[in-house]
């Protein structure tokens, strides 16, 4: 049993407990320019993502969205990060950054919302051991995210329109880790998208790690 399985939440589309885990609607797609990819051109990405979750942590929230319901490591997934889901408001912008800002205080708090793309499954092998290729993952380092809704309240509540998570966000700028020390991370393009579902608490149907 994956080690979130005690936490597990998977989201679903509807209220109804019958529907499928992970189902939900939204997009993912963008201009990239990424190196250790071979000769794919992702100048127009497109993760057509089918696979929709979210964990709950006290009042962090961690969004899951990937192209298939398998562990993260086989599959292309984005994952945004609500540092406290309670500081959201519903239609206004939130900035996206990487970190606090060089040189902060140690009052300064950490940024409200976090976003990484993993291209796991464009780039990989579709393996995970020693010699698969390494793991290509670009940072969200400037843009918004706006949400329309987000999970409120008590998770474990009865209350379906507390659950639906709903959000876009626009041209966001990415940036690649992998670079020579003390170079400056290059800016690998940008990526925009939506996404639709609705939150569930309860143990996951597939592998959500």
């Amino acid at each position: 049993m994956s080690r979130w399985s005690a936490l597990a939440v998977i989201a679903v589309a509807t209220a109804s407990l019958a529907c499928e885990v992970g189902e939900g609607t939204g997009r993912v797609y963008g201009d990239l320019k990424v190196e250790g990819c071979g000769t794919k051109d992702l100048s127009n990405y497109d993760m057509a993502p089918n696979f929709f979750g979210a964990i709950s942590v006290k009042d962090q929230l961690l969004i899951r969205i990937q192209r298939g319901g398998d562990i993260q490591e086989y599959n292309d997934n984005l994952v945004i990060t609500v540092d406290d889901r309670r500081q959201v408001v519903d239609g206004q912008p939130i900035q996206i950054q990487l970190q606090r800002p060089p040189g902060s205080a140690p009052s300064v708090q950490p940024p409200l919302v976090r976003m990484s793309l993993s291209l796991r499954g464009t780039c990989g092998n579709g393996r995970v051991g020693p010699s698969d290729d390494p793991m290509v993952v670009l940072h969200a380092v400037r843009g918004t995210i706006t949400f329309h809704s987000i999970l409120r309240g008590d998770p474990s509540s009865s209350d379906t329109n507390s659950k639906r998570i709903e959000g876009f966000f626009d041209k966001v700028e990415l940036e690649d880790p992998r670079h020579a020390e003390g170079a400056p991370a290059r800016s690998v393009g940008t990526l925009s998208g939506e996404f639709k579902f609705f939150y569930q608490r309860g143990g996951p149907a597939q592998p959500f790690p």
